[in-house]
């Protein structure tokens, strides 16, 4: 199935329409539309734009056009503005689950699993462990994550983003400056309701199947953590760019809800991008085609997601073989601390703590 999006594309260029005796030195908002336009779709009906149905005269439609005088009569004028609306295909999220599969399919491997789940909305970085390194999983589903949301004032839906049903429009009288004052408000330990569109289980059944029934329950505050919370860009009237790194379990959805519902105009999540998970970063991201072309060649060692931790190399064969049996051992050496442990040939064993002069091991990764 194809998701349909309405869009209105447009451009201001000048202050007020100009009489045509100047075209040969102002530009016309006109052709400028006509010429993004072009970058949009070529002859062949082919759409150039990532993440839309790519084929078909269908994937992208012209439903309207507004360029210059339209009142009766004719009028010879350079138009200050021009506009169209659009109808859009968009190609079907892809899940994190659905991403696991594909790769389990590509490198013949059935011990795959990730770091995170991504909404369908959602693009960016999904952590993927294949093999051993699955041991890993739980490490990156723990760890700290990194976004940038849209957040889009003057609408409130039911899932708390566009793909939803709108529930409720609001004219948007704030500004850039009031949504900057009221972010501190989110940042730090708070408390989130998590939305009913989510995956969470009550009474074992999961919250959306209950949403999509016409339910709703009642759901109880879960404390997250928001370590930044920062406005990147005003991108239109009411929309915005916000940069956001948080803890497990953090909702953006939500988060762009309650911000709205602080500035008293409402607000819901436009677009949203995971940017960092488990230390690796959209950069060094591949893609699914990327895999396809060059299977294992991208894995990466388990170890490089645990590089922020300090290195300890075992200095004795024996102290190696107690930890190869699940053994702490007397480090009087290290400081507390968690610890990436290597044997003496350089394997990566552990992830240890180190406490009071003992190793003990927190996760084994000899054979990952």
């Amino acid at each position: 199935m194809e998701n349909v999006a309405h869009l209105k594309m447009g451009l201001k260029i000048l202050a007020g329409n100009a009489h045509s005796a100047e075209a040969a030195i102002l530009p016309g908002a006109a052709w400028h539309l006509v010429w993004a336009l072009g970058t949009m779709k070529n002859e062949k009906d082919e759409v150039l734009v990532d993440g839309l149905v790519s084929n078909g005269p269908k994937s992208l439609n012209f439903t309207e056009m507004k360029i210059g005088y339209t009142g009766e009569g004719d009028m010879t004028i350079i138009p200050a503005e021009a506009y169209c609306n659009l109808d859009v295909a968009l190609a079907d999220g892809q899940t994190a689950e659905d991403a696991c599969a594909k790769i389990r399919g590509i490198l013949k491997e059935k011990r795959v699993g990730h770091g995170g789940t991504l909404d369908p909305m959602a693009t960016g970085v999904l952590p993927v462990f294949v093999g051993q390194a699955t041991r890993a999983v739980e490490f990156a589903e723990n760890g700290e994550k990194e976004y940038i949301a849209g957040l889009r004032l003057g609408l409130v839906t039911n899932t708390q983003d566009t793909s939803g049903e709108t529930l409720e429009t609001h004219p948007v009288t704030v500004d850039r400056a009031a949504l900057e004052a009221v972010l501190p408000r989110f940042t730090g330990p708070i408390a989130q309701i998590p939305p009913m569109y989510s995956a969470i289980k009550i009474n074992g059944q999961k919250l959306y199947d209950l949403a999509r029934k016409g339910k709703e329950v009642e759901r109880k505050p879960r404390n997250i953590t928001i370590f930044e919370l920062e406005l990147l860009e005003q991108v239109s009237e009411t929309d915005y760019l916000l940069r956001c790194r948080c803890s497990k379990g953090t909702y953006l959805r939500t988060l762009c809800h309650d911000i709205g519902q602080a500035l008293g105009c409402g607000g819901t999540m436009f677009s949203l991008c995971r940017t960092m998970a488990a230390g690796y970063t959209l950069v060094e991201a591949v893609s699914l085609e990327d895999v396809q072309a060059q299977g294992e060649a991208l894995l990466r060692p388990v170890e490089s997601m645990f590089t922020a931790y300090p290195l300890y190399t075992l200095p004795s064969p024996g102290k190696e073989v107690r930890v190869r049996n699940g053994n702490p051992i007397t480090v009087p050496e290290l400081a507390d601390g968690t610890y990436r442990v290597h044997g003496k040939n350089g394997e990566f064993l552990c992830l240890s703590c180190a406490e009071n002069g003992t190793l003990t091991s927190i996760k084994n990764f000899f054979g990952a």
